[in-house]
């Protein structure tokens, strides 16, 4: 199954921006027990897992490396590519082995997901890297890919000029923000709308969860050369008339 986000940020919250996209798609993939956290962008609550350090630094390693490879020393504004991907063990089939007295087949239990590798994955300021979770590696020759989100990234140029308009968000008052800031804020906003209908529409695709591991399926974070024409996810419905509820108390509601 695959999904697209087309993900709008001015340069100076840009970082934050895709940091939130992409933890915002881990947490509703992260199928085992977790202890549940929020984080915000700009007034916005998003969610996050507490006490996985490894999956953080990645996110921010991934995040450095697209913004390095991508973004600095470029004319803005700018497009890109990330992906996310999870990956699914596929049992390995077994040859018969024969001898003069008998035939037996030969059934070796699996060792587990993960193998050590020699480094953390994904290298390379543009490269993809192998399948990965914190710094373990997995077998490419016996996995599948069962889920995609591409993140066609637009970097926006960084504006001096401050809108009039002052934005009241989730209960609090807001600062005066750039045009280019305000569309960055809207843009993140529906896109954590969009990936919670994603994924409340799609179940059927996910593979059997046989473990109680925090991340029960493997998964890389990838930096791909930007497509000509993007396609995006189907905005959910408008919220019914009279909704007064906040994006941080939806949050807050599916955490709990």
């Amino acid at each position: 199954m695959e999904f697209s986000i087309d993900l709008v940020g001015e340069r100076s919250v840009l970082r934050e921006s895709i940091k939130g996209v992409i933890w915002t798609i881990f947490f509703n993939r992260l199928f085992g027990p977790i202890q549940p956290q929020t984080s915000e962008f700009l007034n916005i609550t998003y969610p996050q897992v507490a006490n996985q350090p490894e999956l953080d630094a990645m996110i921010d390693d991934k995040i450095n490396r697209y913004i390095r490879s991508c973004v600095n020393a470029r004319k803005l504004p700018v497009h890109g590519v990330m992906s996310i991907q999870f990956l699914d063990q596929v049992p390995k089939k077994r040859k018969a082995s024969t001898n003069t007295a008998t035939t037996t087949t030969t059934t070796r239990k699996s060792s587990g997901w993960f193998s050590r590798g020699s480094g953390s994955g994904g290298s390379g300021g543009s490269g993809g890297g192998g399948a990965e979770a914190g710094n373990e590696a997995i077998d490419e020759e016996n996995v599948r890919v069962w889920e995609t989100w591409t993140l066609n990234i637009e970097c926006l140029p960084i504006e001096e000029r401050i809108t009039n308009r002052r934005r009241e968000t989730h209960g609090a008052r807001g600062y005066n923000h750039s045009h280019a800031v305000e569309v960055s804020m809207q843009n993140f906003e529906m896109n954590l709308l969009r990936i919670y209908d994603a994924v409340e529409r799609e179940r059927d695709h996910v593979p059997p969860i046989t473990t109680l591991e925090v991340a029960p399926f493997a998964y890389r974070i990838n930096i791909l050369p930007s497509p000509s024409s993007p396609a995006t996810l189907t905005p959910p419905p408008p919220p019914s008339a009279g909704e007064e509820e906040g994006w941080g108390t939806y949050i807050k509601k599916i955490l709990d």
